[in-house]
């Protein structure tokens, strides 16, 4: 639980939340005045009788063996729908910063401290996906996510303030969101087990006749028997083995693929923004992150016939690091160069860590050169 090793999973991790996250403030910035002012769904009255008059958490209803847990607002005394939209605009240039790895660890914990004041500004409008997404955001934050897969550790690399070679950081946190989403399976088992529907088997028929849902199309005998009780049964095997089995790694790929499947089929069959996203992100955490460097290699290996090499001549180690730490499949022969002059370009096209600076022209290339 508490041991050290690569941060590498986490840095993926991190790239994901980021990008969802883009599109998740987005949303909310696009109707600012419907979520988040006096004239629309949701008005301050409505977020102050959701949380109580008291900035505390009440273990129960008596008002007895209750414990003080101040609310972290930093927008508490904000009523202007415009100030609200440029908070949202600075969350999505946060989140940019976040997926490219920038300033990572007080960016992470800016960003943290937005969402959680957004959850109690207005907290009656938001669903299961901006809980995930915000718990994501506060576990990154506590996390050594910058220190792999990051424009940080190229930047540190380049000026020779990091040392280059293999990254061995406290991987608690990687930990937690594995406990974490396994605690979200099992209360999702628990929960619908009670439900009689759910131990009759039908109760996946239930989503397919809601319009809210709709999406794109399915066919109908999946909303006929003996589906219906197939993917209603399923559903729970999957879910539960996401509790148990998962830890057992020969087991570990095949539970991860059925849950992904699971995810996959409700992402299109189902208007639930985001979500099924965010759960698979997550599967990440359960691969140490010498797996997923080891993976890259064997990945580079297969695809060796389309090695590329160029000249670096003129660069000091550190230079010479943050080039080959673009480059996790081994695609770049930076040793060997082709006398091509579109060998940069190539270089640009396999190394996915030099892809957050290619929009930017001739950058890349001026590194590179």
């Amino acid at each position: 639980m508490f041991g050290w090793g690569s941060p590498t999973s986490l840095g993926i991790l991190r790239i994901a939340v980021g990008f969802l996250a883009i599109f998740n403030q987005t949303f909310l910035a696009w109707q600012y005045r419907d979520w988040y002012s006096d004239t629309g769904f949701a008005p301050r009255w409505v977020a102050t009788r959701w949380l109580g008059d008291l900035p505390a958490f009440a273990l129960d209803n008596s008002g007895r063996n209750s414990i003080s847990v101040p609310r972290v607002n930093l927008l508490a005394t904000i009523s202007d729908s415009r100030v609200m939209l440029m908070v949202l605009i600075v969350t999505i240039i946060l989140s940019v910063f976040l997926m490219i790895g920038l300033w990572t660890k007080p960016v992470a914990i800016s960003l943290a401290l937005l969402v959680m004041s957004l959850q109690h500004q207005s907290p009656a409008i938001l669903h299961g996906g901006d809980t995930v997404i915000r718990l994501l955001i506060m576990y990154l934050a506590l996390s050594p996510c910058g220190l792999a897969c990051s424009a940080d550790r190229l930047i540190g690399l380049w000026k020779g303030r990091i040392p280059p070679g293999p990254v061995v950081a406290p991987l608690w946190t990687q930990r937690v969101i594995q406990v974490n989403l396994a605690i979200l399976y099992l209360m999702a088992v628990w929960t619908k087990w009670i439900g009689f529907t759910w131990q009759n088997g039908y109760a996946t028929w239930y989503p397919n006749r809601l319009a809210e849902f709709e999406r794109f199309w399915i066919p109908e005998f999946m909303r006929q028997y003996p589906m219906v009780p197939i993917t209603t049964y399923g559903t729970l095997v999957v879910e539960f083995a996401m509790v148990s089995l998962v830890f057992y790694r020969p087991y570990r790929r095949w539970i991860l693929l059925l849950a992904a499947g699971m995810h996959l089929y409700i992402e299109y069959s189902m208007n639930i923004p985001l979500f099924s996203w965010l759960m698979i992100i997550q599967y990440i955490c359960f691969y140490d992150g010498e797996e997923v460097t080891g993976w890259a290699k064997r990945m580079g290996e297969r695809l060796r016939r389309f090695k590329v090499g160029f000249s670096v001549a003129n660069k000091s180690p550190g230079q010479v690091a943050a080039i080959e730490a673009t480059d996790p499949f081994n695609l770049v022969d930076i040793e060997s160069p082709t006398g091509s002059t579109a060998s940069v370009t190539a270089a640009i096209i396999r190394s996915p860590g030099s892809w957050w600076i290619c929009w930017i022209p001739g950058v890349a290339r001026r590194i590179l050169n």
